[in-house]
């Protein structure tokens, strides 16, 4: 207990009652691994010739709601930007800003000179 105290880490050894190194980072549970498996399984199995990618399109024509929740965990990991990089959406929101700017600038000068017009007449 004293070793712990003064933060110095004793060896582990089987039995004494510290804590193991457990799972390394990164290494799923098998219990978890096997269910997957077995669920990929019984997909490619109800899916007859075509498979598993024959079961998920007759799961999108029948269950269409549980599938798109499906899809939406899914397709956040395979979208990419220009070769493969990331989305860039900075650029979008520029291009528009600059065309609401110049839609802003227009709108002045057209009530500027309309204005200017309008004081004219009088």
């Amino acid at each position: 207990m004293e070793d712990r105290k003064n933060n110095e880490k004793k060896p582990f050894k089987v039995g004494d009652g510290t804590p193991g190194p457990g799972r390394p980072k990164g290494v799923p549970n098998k219990a978890t691994s096997l269910l997957k498996d077995a669920i990929i399984q019984a997909a490619e199995k109800a899916g007859g010739k075509a498979g598993m990618v024959g079961y998920l399109t007759e799961q999108a024509e029948k269950n269409p709601g549980p599938f798109m929740g499906l899809l939406g965990k899914v397709l956040p990991m395979q979208l990419t930007g220009e070769d493969g990089g990331a989305i860039k959406v900075e650029q979008e929101i520029r291009e528009n800003a600059d065309a609401v700017s110049r839609s802003i600038a227009s709108l002045v000068e057209r009530a500027r000179a309309a204005s200017v017009v309008a004081n004219t007449k009088h």
